[in-house]
């Protein structure tokens, strides 16, 4: 990294999957002794159609875990992250999954629901014409505390995992 970066911000993002999602620790390891400043981990934004080849099985045994299972892993890794000084965000987890505004407070999410109005590359936007972006307002979230600023939860995830581990903020 120090070969081809002579600036000093460099930000990755991590994709988590179900091969790495076990091993952000020694991710965000590596990036803090490369001198990296900003980490994001991202949940897979999964496309939600009817296409056959949209193989539900496959996301679920192969591709993306459940949120609980993700943020398991991703917990620790944000309290790294945090006590070596390295900005950390988490992408694309409903805040109810994540449980603890000490957490929420770092996903992009909860930032850009705070600035209305984004600048964009084709111009200024809205925040809320850009979303839902393939997202479900399910039953649980009717009575979250978080539910005007919340993402929701993928659809795809609904139709892989259901909506059992939601649970909203009262």
């Amino acid at each position: 990294i120090r070969k081809y970066w002579n600036g000093n911000l460099l930000k990755i993002n991590t994709v988590i999957n179900k091969l790495n999602y076990k091993e952000l620790q020694p991710i965000a390891k590596f990036m803090h002794k490369y001198e990296v400043k900003e980490i994001s981990f991202t949940y897979p934004d999964w496309k939600y159609d009817s296409n056959p080849f949209h193989d539900f099985k496959r996301y679920k045994k192969e591709v993306a875990p459940t949120y609980t299972d993700a943020f398991k892993y991703l917990k620790p890794v944000m309290d790294y992250c945090i006590e070596k000084w390295i900005t950390v965000k988490v992408v694309d987890f409903p805040f109810c999954t994540i449980k603890d505004k000490k957490y929420i407070e770092r996903t992009d999410e909860y930032c850009y629901a705070h600035r209305m109005k984004q600048t964009l590359w084709w111009g200024i936007e809205d925040r809320n014409t850009l979303l839902p972006r393939g997202r479900s307002k399910i039953e649980q979230c009717k009575s979250c505390s978080y539910k005007d600023i919340c993402w929701w939860v993928l659809h795809a995830y609904v139709a892989v995992y259901g909506t059992e581990e939601i649970v909203p903020f009262i």
